[in-house]
């Protein structure tokens, strides 16, 4: 019996995360847009992949390079692209919903089990946060969900591979983001602890081969913090976008506990948070999930055993991570808050913690002839605001994003016009003011392997220090430097120059004056430049591809 209804978990959480699977695919490429930290982890890998580089860690020397060398094999078999970067956070993304099944199987049965993979599979914020966006911390809900199954399983058997695949998870989740370490080690010690289990965990045979994992899944850190003594520490208190690198006084920590709680419980309703907020609290549907996460704490109280565990997660989640995190809105165009990748691993818990609920107050008002009704009624509630609602929100900002043309459809068919335009070994050169630029120029590098794509550093630099508006300003008269002019003297017979770069555009108006003195430079220097390429939509062109001619 107990084989039988661990068949039907299975074939349900394969089912589920197919189903996740479609749902991810769709506009994965598109939307969000590129960020430069994602496309710099992403560039990372295509280094491996030329062979140019073998890193112990990613760009921030706190993460593993478990990420840039799964991209760099995914890039051997299929190229190198952006899309299919993405399309690994999408798979990774989609098991993670087959795991939340097998997880909330474990501790409250079947049919809780299949809510909570429904909720995790329709979730904005999953979708958007953890599938759709091409980095490491994508991995992290995976490994931290995998790593808590295999936790208790290894209690439940006590069986010596189950304690080395515990390790290896864990060590896995660190690397992935070091965010998961309340899932996959403070949340184990304080359940053991909490249990009464620790001498049990800790004896000889069982910490033994957890730590043996954990050194296997871990072990390129380890080895980068022997060469570079505690590199990793000492990068995580001085990155200034972290919370160990400012000052935690009990103001700040309350602060980043409040803003944390607000931004998970915006991302489980709407996938973009903090900007969300203002649109949330004119919806009915916002406060009868609210009721619902707190019918669903009140019931958790009563949890023991295995069933507490999942509790205890969120409950350590919430109070250590306001400590590593800066917690403050970080808002651009497109709204995504500080840090929702620190948080998008409690997801999974959050759903399991919830259909249990679900289930139990259906089981309970079922039992009586009156309560029938009310049961019925609740699950109707229960599928619209909780389930359905959420995601609708989800397909409202597929449709601003496309309607304001925020998405990455222009700067994916310029990269695939630069392919097709360019031969081998031509040069293809960004404008620094181009929307985007930095983007641009490692969009098209990455995608284009037997292009040459070039920038003029100092720009580039100076982009990154003051921001696009103060280079527009200040050096807009330093077009077409010696740089470029060098590479054109080079450039005979079949080789040519390419200039990608951003007309003016009330859309985009930051470096107007640049990109108008760009355009005169360019076409009194070199009468005989051809546009032989406009991306745009409408009546905007947004990137300009021109072929510039000694």
């Amino acid at each position: 019996m107990e084989s039988s209804a661990a068949r039907r978990a299975v074939a349900l959480a394969t089912a589920l995360a197919l189903l996740s699977l479609v749902v991810r695919a769709w506009n994965a490429p598109l939307v969000p847009g590129f960020r430069g930290d994602e496309v710099g982890e992403v560039y990372r890998a295509y280094k491996i992949y030329l062979g140019e580089a073998y890193p112990l860690t990613n760009n921030a020397p706190f993460i593993g390079a478990l990420y840039n060398y799964l991209i760099a094999s995914v890039f051997l078999c299929v190229g190198p692209s952006l899309e299919a970067a993405r399309y690994v956070s999408v798979v990774f993304g989609s098991l993670t919903v087959g795991a939340a099944v097998v997880f909330t199987y474990m501790l409250f049965g079947l049919e809780a089990a299949f809510v909570a993979g429904l909720l995790l599979a329709l979730s904005p914020g999953h979708v958007l946060v953890a599938s759709h966006v091409a980095w490491s911390a994508s991995l992290a809900p995976f490994f931290a969900i995998s790593s808590s199954i295999a936790f208790l399983e290894a209690l439940r058997r006590d069986q010596k591979w189950l304690w080395l695949l515990f390790g290896l998870l864990t060590g896995l989740g660190l690397q992935a983001h070091p965010s998961t370490s309340v899932v996959v080690l403070f949340a184990p010690a304080l359940y053991a602890l909490l249990t009464r289990q620790v001498k049990h965990v800790a004896s000889a045979k069982r910490l033994g081969f957890a730590l043996l994992g954990l050194c296997v899944g871990y072990s390129n850190m380890i080895l980068y913090n022997i060469v570079q003594p505690l590199g990793s520490l000492y990068a995580m208190t001085h990155a200034g976008w972290t919370g160990l690198s400012h000052p935690l006084t009990p103001q700040t920590y309350v602060r980043r506990f409040v803003f944390i709680v607000v931004e998970f419980f915006s991302l489980l309703c709407a996938g973009v948070p903090i900007v969300s907020i203002p649109y949330l609290l004119k919806h009915v549907e916002t406060y009868a999930y609210l009721v619902v996460l707190v019918a669903t704490a009140i019931c958790c109280t009563k949890l023991r055993g295995e069933a507490a565990f999942a509790p205890l997660v969120l409950i350590v989640g919430f109070l250590v991570l306001p400590v590593a995190t800066l917690g403050r809105a970080s808002l651009g165009l497109w709204g995504f808050a500080w840090g929702p990748h620190y948080i998008q691993m409690l997801l999974p818990y959050t759903y399991a913690l919830v259909s249990y609920f679900l289930v139990a107050a259906l089981r309970k008002l079922w039992m009586g002839a009156s309560g029938k009704a009310v049961a019925v009624a609740l699950l109707a509630i229960f599928a619209w605001c909780v389930v359905l609602w959420p995601f609708t929100n989800l397909l409202q900002f597929y449709r601003l994003c496309f309607s304001r043309h925020i998405n990455n459809a222009p700067i994916l068919e310029l990269s695939d016009a630069v392919g097709a335009l360019a031969s081998e070994g031509d040069m293809v050169y960004v404008d620094p003011l181009c929307f985007q630029a930095v983007l641009v120029y490692r969009v098209c590098e990455i995608e284009n392997p037997s292009v040459c794509v070039a920038t003029n550093t100092q720009f580039i630099k100076l982009m990154r220090q003051y921001g696009p508006r103060y280079v527009a300003q200040h050096f807009a008269e330093i077009y077409l430097p010696d740089e470029v002019l060098s590479e054109l003297s080079e450039f005979s017979g079949e080789k040519q120059l390419l200039v990608v770069y951003s007309p003016p555009s009330p859309l985009f108006p930051q470096g107007n004056r640049g990109r108008e003195l760009f355009e005169k430079l360019l076409f009194e220097k070199f009468p005989n430049t051809e546009i032989l390429y406009e991306v745009g939509f409408e009546d905007v062109v947004v990137y300009r591809v021109c072929l510039l001619r000694a």
